[in-house]
């Protein structure tokens, strides 16, 4: 029997948007349904490892991103994903790898630096976690966080003058949102 792929490919994007909603079990169940009809879905091993990372299934959602990088390793999504699940097992130095490569084959991604910015804060690399910083900033100059992450390095570089700046910076972005 033929799979369709585009039908793998609403099975993934309904266990997205259930992911999204809080429905892990229901998310769960879609991203398997997706995996049934094409076991080499990256994405859906993605998002399966997303899950299982949010539920704190940290060696299942470690799994599924093996799977899913196995598939594409070039999937810089799914390394920025694995890096997070390192990073909550306190393994920073395999974080610090995989968030290097997602920012290797995505310059873009935001969330890779600022997360890039986070391990290299934790491993005293306060340098290079203020760049992260900034390039995370100059990628979504909105998003208080990575301003935050530049307060941290700053600090930690004796920087005050600058770190209380960029502190308030976050403090208007956060009440922006508000």
């Amino acid at each position: 029997m033929r799979c369709d792929s585009h039908y793998a490919k609403a099975w993934n994007r309904r266990g997205n948007v259930l992911h999204d909603m809080g429905e892990r079990v229901e998310a769960l169940r879609s991203f398997d349904q997706a995996l049934r009809i094409d076991p080499r879905f990256a994405s859906a091993w993605n998002g399966k490892a997303g899950v299982y990372a949010h539920l704190e299934r940290y060696s299942e959602a470690l799994h599924a991103y093996e799977n899913a990088l196995r598939i594409n390793p070039n999937f810089a999504q799914a390394w920025n994903g694995q890096g997070n699940t390192f990073y909550h097992l306190n393994n920073y130095s395999q974080a610090l790898a995989s968030y290097n490569r997602a920012v290797k084959l995505n310059p873009q991604m935001a969330s890779a630096w600022h997360n890039l910015s986070l391990v290299l804060k934790k491993l005293k690399r306060n340098k290079e976690a203020l760049d992260a910083s900034e390039q995370a900033i100059q990628l979504a100059p909105n998003d208080p966080d990575n301003w935050t992450r530049k307060a941290e390095a700053l600090k930690s570089l004796r920087r005050s003058k600058d770190a209380k700046n960029a502190e308030k910076q976050a403090v208007r972005l956060r009440q922006a949102i508000r």
